[in-house]
């Protein structure tokens, strides 16, 4: 037996099953592959300005402020407070 879709009167292409290793959905993705754009700035940012870590004894507040620096003189997204402390503490 085989379906078809029909689309306004239009007869399509035959659907096939589909075989669970071609299956793709969100809890069999990687971390990279779902991360956002933001996160892949926060990401870099840290890489780059604090290669060994972020050191225990900067503010919060300096923090955020150099990364969202780097991120715009990178032209990359800037990110919210938020977004940066989920990425770090998802990190640690």
């Amino acid at each position: 037996m085989t379906l078809t879709v029909e689309t306004r009167g239009v007869a399509a292409a035959p659907l096939r099953k589909v075989k669970n290793a071609e299956r793709r959905t969100w809890r069999t993705r990687s971390k990279a592959e779902t991360e956002g754009a933001q996160s892949c700035a926060v990401r870099a940012a840290v890489a780059e300005l604090w290669p060994g870590g972020v050191p225990a004894w900067l503010t919060r507040q300096r923090r955020n402020e150099a990364i969202r620096n780097w991120a715009f003189e990178n032209r990359a997204p800037r990110p919210s407070d938020r977004t940066i402390r989920r990425y770090l503490r998802e990190r640690a």
